[in-house]
């Protein structure tokens, strides 16, 4: 899962398993669906672009693996319950290590406290 850009099908092809087991196969041992691990990662990305300060929202948010910033808004507003900028404009930022926390660094689905 190291590679969030994979989609389902070359992630199956790389495992010799057919699309659909994988897909209910982590979805079942990890709670969510390829999809959404997929974008989480996408975001977690997104995040750590924009804190780093070198890049901009649209930037940050292509770079982070999503066609266009507004797909990037969408999955952060379901996420977060806010916009990108509302996010960063304040201290929303610590709600995101403690929903995400078990996700971190080095830290695997499943793997969680």
């Amino acid at each position: 899962m190291e590679q969030p850009e994979l989609g389902r099908g070359e992630r199956a092809r790389l495992l010799g398993a057919p699309p659909s087991e994988l897909s209910r196969h982590f979805h079942r041992d990890f709670g969510l669906t390829l999809n959404a691990y997929r974008t989480r990662l996408r975001l977690l990305h997104f995040i750590q672009l924009v804190d780093a300060r070198d890049h901009t929202l649209l930037r940050a948010a292509l770079e982070a693996g999503f066609g266009s910033y507004s797909q990037c808004h969408r999955a952060f507003h379901v996420a977060f319950g806010c916009t990108p900028s509302k996010f960063f404009q304040t201290s929303l930022r610590r709600d995101m290590q403690q929903r995400f926390a078990p996700w971190g660094e080095g830290a695997r689905p499943g793997e969680e406290g």
